[in-house]
C-alpha cells in the first residue's frame, strides 16, 4: 500500500474512532497522573528516527534506563493492562501514519536499545528498514508479539518481518489488516 493510501485510510480510521480515542484519553487522564500520550524514539524507513505515539499505559516515574515491560510489571496501570491486552494503546500511531513516519502494515519498530542489540545479533535485521514500520505486521498476526524472552524468540519475529519485506504487495497488506481486525486485538502483552 502506498504512502497516500496509508494516509487516507489512517485519516478515515481516525475519524471513525474519534469517540473511542476521546473516551480512552479521558479515562487515562482520570485514572492516573501524567500525559495521555507516550512518545518514544524509534527508527523508521532507512533508519530515520521519529517519535512514536502510544496511549500511556505506565505510571509516570523518574527517567531511567530502558526496561521492557514484563508480565506482572508493577509500572503498568490497571487501565494500561486493558489497553495493552487489546492493543488499543497503539491507536495514536495513526498520527504517525498521517505524518508519513509509519505505515498501517510493516515491521513493528523497536526501541533504540533493542535495535542496537538486534542489529549485532541478526545479520539480516537491517532489511527491516527498507520499508516503513507498521502499526501491525506479519509477525504480529502470526502471534509473534508481546514480551520477548530470548534472541531465539526474536529471530522468529525478524524472520517474519523479512518475509513481509520480500513479499510485500497490496494484497498481502490487506490480508494482514483483515487478520489484525478479525483476531489481532487480543495478545499476551503485560
Amino acid at each position: 500500500m502506498g504512502s497516500l493510501q496509508n494516509k487516507l485510510l489512517a485519516a478515515l480510521i481516525l475519524l471513525l474512532l474519534l469517540p473511542l480515542l476521546f473516551t480512552l484519553a479521558l479515562l487515562i487522564r482520570l485514572t492516573s497522573k501524567g500525559p495521555v500520550l507516550f512518545k518514544q524514539q524509534r527508527l523508521g524507513l532507512n533508519k530515520q528516527p521519529f517519535a512514536i505515539y502510544k496511549f500511556r499505559t505506565m505510571r509516570v516515574s523518574a527517567p531511567q534506563v530502558f526496561k521492557a515491560a514484563m508480565p506482572g510489571d508493577m509500572r503498568i496501570t490497571k487501565l494500561g493492562h486493558f489497553l495493552r491486552k487489546t492493543s488499543l494503546d497503539e491507536l495514536p500511531q495513526l498520527l504517525n501514519v498521517l505524518k508519513g513516519e509509519m505505515a498501517l502494515v510493516g515491521p513493528r519498530p523497536y526501541v533504540l536499545e533493542q535495535n542496537q542489540h538486534y542489529e549485532r545479533v541478526f545479520a539480516n535485521y537491517h532489511l527491516r528498514y527498507t520499508v516503513p514500520p507498521g502499526m501491525t505486521g506479519w509477525a504480529q498476526v502470526k502471534g509473534l508479539r508481546g514480551y520477548v524472552k530470548s534472541d531465539t524468540e526474536m529471530q522468529q519475529r525478524v524472520n517474519a518481518d523479512i518475509y513481509y519485506v520480500q513479499h510485500k504487495t497490496l494484497l498481502f497488506d490487506i490480508k494482514i489488516m483483515l487478520r489484525t481486525i478479525i483476531h489481532g486485538f487480543i495478545n499476551n502483552q503485560p
